[in-house]
């Protein structure tokens, strides 16, 4: 699948909003439009005879041209020729701005087992997330990027019918850095 999605209004005009003097936002009419890529795969399993289920999916999204706000600081008083307006010292201009392409992946796993012992249910479901998250960081491109984890455990049990007994545990994991600790690390 294929989606192109159009700057808005405000980002494309050639103009800046002075509502605050010390917080600019300038459009920027040279914006291209973002093309999404999308690409999905789905797997889904079940047997009767072993009373177990299996299901699982994979996506990958592409998109280029991404669309990420840029923040300027101008320590003077500075004239800005492209928007004839000039910006007071200690001012922060947001403009709108294309970056590299932006990836993002992620992958579902879900298993389930009924048995007749106790009328119990087992579950076992674990999920991975991928995202290179381009945008600015003080004038400068950088690449955010986030690994996502989830591990997902369920036992649900009926000693009568009266009686459940249910044990779940979920475990979750986030990492997430940019260029700019990567070159703090190396230094």
């Amino acid at each position: 699948r294929l989606t192109t999605q159009l700057p808005f209004i405000p980002q494309i005009r050639r103009e800046i909003e002075t509502l605050n003097p010390l917080f600019l936002y300038a459009g920027n009419p040279n914006l291209k439009p973002e093309k999404q890529h999308s690409w999905v795969v789905f797997f889904n399993a079940l047997s009767v005879s072993s009373s177990a289920h299996f299901s699982g999916s994979m996506s990958y999204d592409l998109t280029t041209d991404a669309i990420s706000n840029c923040e300027d600081y101008y320590r003077e008083t500075t004239y800005l020729q492209e928007y004839d307006y000039t910006v007071m010292a200690g001012a922060t201009v947001t403009t709108p701005r294309n970056t590299k392409a932006r990836h993002r992946f992620n992958v579902n796993g879900l298993y389930s087992k009924y048995s007749g012992l106790l009328e119990s249910k087992l579950e076992f479901e674990g999920k991975y997330f991928y995202d290179k998250f381009p945008s600015f960081l003080q004038g400068q491109a950088i690449d955010r990027i986030t690994h996502r984890g989830m591990f997902f455990f369920r036992l649900n049990t009926a000693f009568s019918r009266k009686v459940e007994f249910c044990l779940i545990s979920r475990t979750s994991l986030t990492n997430t850095r940019s260029d700019i600790d990567k070159a703090s690390n190396i230094l």
